[in-house]
């Protein structure tokens, strides 16, 4: 029985005032208040295990602040690190998720980290195209010119040899036997990742492509996306780690806000630390990254302008490689 329908007994003179306060404390107490029932019965930590849990969780948080990277390598994101946490990073089909993705491994590549990588979940590219567009980056060539091998053959070969090297500090995940749509087999993957002790940042390329569950065939796409969402979240923040989702998004002509042009789902954007949209124009050559969400900084609502030469952003001020 609801708390509304006890003020409506009051009125129709079934109960008096003090026996509907009695029985909302009485069901209060019981936590059936609302009609909600739970047999599970929460007991604190002791003190002890609390403080070391604190002292834990702060060492953490205090790393990743002091390891924070820049959403792109330079000085033009230096005010927009990943830090911990969901980001959230969309564009129109074919307009740039893949070229981001590269350029935010590249920079972090910059970051001296031993024994620490990122994992890559791709449904959209195999291994080498990942690795490919990372390494045509670090050498500053154009990757359609080496994935249509456009390149000397000394070129080419320099840049497969650094593809390899990347696994390194890159694992692309590349297991037959899982499958990267489904969202128990990315759980395992990244589950994995932190008990083995190097995953340094995640990376989900792109989101909605997860979207099957094995143990409840019958449960619907936006479901699967919703606690993928959340377990992200959950994932970054426990193990204080940036998780980057790769999302596309449906032109700005059908709805002016972010949230809003997320195909497939809206409630992966509650849970994002930060959110950018990638803007290129073609023409111009010039890329701009809109910062709609930014929960660890001052750049929410910031567009911001670089340009874009052979699979690289660059800032405007930069010359030209």
């Amino acid at each position: 029985m609801s708390i509304k329908l006890l003020k409506d007994d009051v009125k129709s003179g079934k109960l008096s005032p003090d026996q509907a306060v009695a029985e909302a404390q009485k069901r209060l107490t019981q936590g059936i208040s609302h009609g909600l029932k739970t047999k599970r019965k929460y007991v604190p930590e002791p003190h002890e295990k609390q403080l070391e849990r604190l002292r834990a969780d702060k060492g953490l948080r205090d790393w990743a602040q002091q390891h924070a990277i820049p959403f792109i390598d330079g000085p033009t994101f230096q005010d927009f690190k990943l830090v911990q946490g969901l980001y959230l990073i969309g564009a129109v089909s074919g307009q740039g998720k893949s070229t981001a993705a590269a350029n935010i491994i590249s920079g972090y590549l910059t970051a001296d980290r031993p024994g620490k990588k990122v994992y890559v979940i791709s449904n959209e590219e195999m291994a080498d195209a990942v690795l490919g567009r990372v390494a045509c980056i670090e050498s500053k060539v154009s990757y359609n010119d080496y994935k249509h091998k456009r390149l000397s053959r000394h070129t080419l070969q320099e840049i497969d040899d650094l593809s390899e090297l990347l696994l390194q500090r890159v694992h692309v995940v590349n297991n037959p036997t899982f499958d990267m749509s489904c969202l128990e087999d990315v759980q395992a993957v990244l589950e994995y990742a932190q008990e083995s002790g190097d995953v340094d940042m995640v990376m989900v390329d792109y989101f909605q492509t997860i979207d099957r569950s094995k143990d409840d065939e019958g449960m619907e796409s936006f479901r699967v996306h919703k606690i993928m969402g959340s377990y992200l979240k959950d994932y970054g923040r426990k193990y204080a780690v940036p998780v980057l989702a790769f999302a596309q998004l449906r032109p700005e002509a059908e709805g002016s806000h972010f949230k809003v042009r997320i195909e497939n789902d809206r409630t992966v954007y509650n849970h994002a630390f930060g959110a950018v949209e990638i803007i290129p124009n073609f023409e111009t050559g010039q890329t701009t990254f809109k910062i709609w969400k930014d929960r660890f900084g001052e750049v929410q609502g910031k567009e911001i302008e670089m340009r874009f030469e052979k699979g690289r952003y660059i800032a405007q001020h930069e010359d030209s490689v």
